[in-house]
């Protein structure tokens, strides 16, 4: 009996935990209002969704050019509308070395993002794995254009546990 309990409660804990994921939008027309739950209250940059999201949560993000660096949170995936209508772009003299950092269990797809030189130590994307972390990634359906590297992986690799997924149409 305590065995079936034990099963019954990891099983609860495990599969519990994606009902409490949140879906955030971003938008240009969106009234900015946390927690950035719909169309209407969408946040007016990716970081302020990204500030307020956890692992399992994902950012949508509509039409328009995104001037920023997004920093990603452990286990959250942003999804943009498509190359030619989502653009994050990268500003010339920003002090960051990338337009997008990831870590573990991070997934981006449906964009472009669009750097203004191909001035050296300039990443689109790079990916880093920590000591206590895994690095697995999704990049897929990403054009990214004008750096000096489009995606960076770094750390130390672990063939085992490190999954990477790249993929392009």
């Amino acid at each position: 009996m305590r065995k079936k309990i034990t099963i019954i409660l990891i099983f609860l804990i495990v599969f519990g935990a994606e009902n409490f994921a949140e879906r955030r939008y971003v938008s240009k027309t969106g009234t900015s209002t946390p927690p950035y739950t719909s169309w209407e209250t969408a946040a007016d940059s990716i970081m302020k969704a990204m500030n307020l999201s956890i692992q399992g949560d994902s950012i949508i993000v509509g039409e328009g050019v995104f001037t920023e660096v997004v920093i990603f949170n452990r286990g959250v995936t942003l999804i943009g509308m498509g190359w030619e209508s989502t653009t994050i772009k990268f500003v010339e003299g920003n002090s960051s070395h990338e337009a997008i950092l990831m870590t573990d269990n991070t997934c981006i797809s449906n964009l472009k993002i669009e750097g203004y030189s191909m001035q050296i130590s300039k990443d689109g994307i790079y990916a880093i794995r920590h000591a206590d972390l895994n690095l697995n990634v999704r990049i897929n359906n990403v054009k990214i254009s004008n750096f000096f590297t489009g995606i960076a992986l770094s750390g130390f690799y672990n063939v085992f546990a490190d999954t990477n997924y790249i993929s392009t149409a």
